[in-house]
């Protein structure tokens, strides 16, 4: 639970953008994610990309050279830990994207989400205040349905003149644990998408 608990810290740390964002009105494509053995509907602009396709991406965008160190950092260490993920971007616009990351399982309940939220936001303060990111806490609730529990946290990021959401998600089931962030320049979160995830 630590790793999975350090390694979203790290992939909520995207940088600012500007530009279109989600929208679940979206036409949606059916993906697989492979270490949970399930499935969930995403846009159909969105494609799996490896670490390495993204930093390629960073490299070729207007971004500062700070934030795209800062970001390529992450994803080395990311790809040095012995866990799986998988990330979806939007071929439209790059600062929105999808993470899933495998985790140990625990059985999610309303005091651990509350633990869970408390130290969070301890270590954003720490990585984010630097980072000269100003971070507001727009939504933090527990569901607990009779297949899977569910944790969502959701911030809105703002770094000078620009914005950004990003939104954590634990979800247990079938005693598994995954944890899943959307990064979105808008404030649509995927929840009605997201709370439909089933492990098998």
């Amino acid at each position: 639970m630590d790793k999975l608990f350090y390694i979203l810290i790290i992939l909520s740390l995207t940088a600012c953008g500007k530009g279109g964002g989600f929208d679940e009105n979206d036409d949606l494509q059916l993906v697989k994610i492979e270490f949970a053995n399930s499935t969930i509907g995403i846009p159909k602009n969105y494609k799996l990309k490896s670490p390495e396709e993204i930093k390629e991406s960073l490299l070729n965008s207007s971004k500062r050279y700070s934030e795209i160190s800062e970001t390529i950092q992450k994803l080395d260490y990311i790809k040095s830990i012995p866990t799986e993920f998988q990330i979806y971007v939007d071929t439209l616009n790059y600062d929105n994207n999808i993470w899933f990351q495998e985790g140990q399982y625990v059985r999610l309940t309303k005091s651990l989400s509350q633990q869970y939220l408390s130290a969070l936001e301890t270590q954003l303060q720490k990585q984010w205040t630097p980072q000269d990111i100003k971070y507001e806490r727009l939504e933090s609730k527990f569901l607990s349905g009779t297949h899977a529990q569910l944790i969502k946290l959701k911030y809105k990021l703002s770094r000078e003149s620009s914005s950004t959401y990003t939104t954590q998600y634990l979800i247990s089931s079938n005693s598994k644990t995954i944890g899943v962030i959307i990064n979105n320049v808008g404030p649509d979160d995927m929840e009605n998408l997201v709370s439909r995830t089933r492990m098998k």
